[in-house]
């Protein structure tokens, strides 16, 4: 018997995650086979099939003593589940996050030092010291400060970081006794702010012709930021955009049986094929040592593909090491640098009715394994239905926070309707597959 279909999209063709849908599956081609002896009049055979995400685990259980988040990969999990990731993508909202992101004090030393190094007058020395603040603050910003994004994008960025729950929106007292400035949010603005250092009354400062509204990140969020795990999100978010079918975990440390520690930057499944990544925010890390090292890794883990990302542009000479030492190895390169990650626009691509059947087929299909598990849903994971429904495109707020309370109010009640959706969809499918290749 040759099973095939929407439940096994997706999953690699590996031995260990056909036996995680029968003991005695096997692949052949693209579909599992099982083979049955002295068959009655009736057969009766019990089959789990799983998601990606365990099927990522079985990957990692198969090749490691042990495996588990790393701290960043603890930190971008959590923040992914809170919001759709996605939006990193969109103009101005990556680098917005990362110019909120609270400076550390080892990153004000070297700023210091750079600019004594450059012969810069003390009073370039006092306003850093003046912007960091010790940091004993986290860093707030108005939307005309915010450096590396474009003008035009600038508030649209930071009022989407507001909607995915990752900022906050306020405006900045100064305390005329002592000097100090803080950053109040606007659901605890007073007619008088009072100065949280003195106790003295402040006033809220003001633009050219208004109130300024300043932006920071929520504490959790600029916590992640700052342990590296921005980038991360948006290379996974990327690896999505181009194959749905994905899934993969942002951090891990692995163990392997002759006591060697690593720790994996992306690992996971990319439609079918198992992805190992690094991620830098700057290309010139991916030093020989890091190339020969990342290519080593691979093959343990038992990649097909080896990524090689960073946020910055990606020189000639180092794709072409890469793709040596990777052709050597018989692994398939995948490099995304700025010019994938940053681009200053996306056009999408015309759709037909089947592409629309697709995309909500596989919408249906995650919602039932979501209601399926009985667990509570998070925001995260009805956005990226959502966003699987419309093709990739960002959903709107209010239907994330709509669909969550219905889904977790009443999703029990939703699983068999759900089931007939399906149902429904992968007929309506197959009459326009039918109608697009006679055509």
């Amino acid at each position: 018997m040759q099973i095939w279909g929407e439940p096994l999209l997706g999953l690699p063709a590996r031995e260990s995650i056909a036996r995680l849908v029968h003991p005695d599956a096997a692949w052949r081609a693209d579909k599992l086979q099982l083979a049955f002896f002295g068959v009655g009049h009736q057969l009766a055979v019990q089959m789990n099939f799983p998601l990606l995400r365990q099927a990522t685990l079985q990957l990692l259980d198969d090749v490691t003593v042990d495996h588990r988040l790393s701290s960043p990969g603890r930190l971008g999990t959590a923040l992914a589940d809170r919001a759709d990731s996605s939006a990193l993508l969109e103009p101005g909202v990556y680098e917005a996050a990362i110019t909120l992101t609270t400076p550390r004090s080892k990153e004000l030393m070297k700023r210091l030092q750079e600019l004594r190094a450059d012969g810069s007058p003390d009073t370039d020395l006092v306003e850093l010291a003046a912007t960091w603040g010790g940091r004993s603050e986290r860093r707030y910003l108005p939307a005309d400060k915010l450096t590396g994004v474009r003008a035009k994008d600038r508030a649209a960025a930071l009022e989407r970081l507001c909607a995915l729950g990752w900022a906050e929106r306020g405006l900045e007292s100064t305390c005329p006794t002592c000097t100090s400035r803080s950053f109040v949010p606007l659901g605890q603005t007073t007619g008088a702010p009072t100065c949280p250092g003195c106790g003295a009354i402040s006033a809220y400062q003001t633009g050219p012709r208004t109130t300024a509204v300043h932006y920071r990140l929520d504490s959790f969020t600029d916590r992640a930021s700052d342990n590296g795990v921005l980038p991360h999100l948006l290379v996974i978010a990327e690896l999505h955009r181009r194959k749905p079918r994905s899934y993969f975990l942002p951090g891990t440390d692995v163990w392997f049986a002759d006591g060697s520690q690593d720790e994996v930057d992306v690992f996971g499944i990319w439609d079918g094929k198992v992805l190992f990544g690094e991620v830098k925010t700057s290309a010139s890390e991916f030093t020989e040592a890091q190339l020969q090292r990342d290519v080593a890794v691979s093959q343990r883990l038992g990649a097909d593909v080896r990524l090689l990302a960073a946020v910055s542009p990606v020189p000639q000479a180092i794709r072409e090491r890469a793709r040596e030492l990777c052709d050597a190895a018989g692994l398939e390169l995948l490099v995304l640098d700025q010019a994938d990650l940053r681009p200053s626009a996306r056009k999408p691509a015309p759709a037909t009715a089947a592409d629309g059947l697709r995309w909500v087929r596989s919408a249906a299909a995650e919602l039932a394994s979501l209601i399926e598990a009985g667990k509570p849903i998070s925001t995260g994971q009805v956005a990226k239905v959502l966003k699987a429904a419309s093709g990739g495109a960002a959903p709107v707020p209010g239907h994330i926070a709509a669909l969550s309370y219905v889904l977790n109010t009443y999703g029990q009640e939703a699983g068999m309707p759900v089931q007939r959706l399906l149902q429904a969809l992968d007929t309506a499918l197959q009459a326009h597959v039918s109608v697009e290749r006679e055509e």
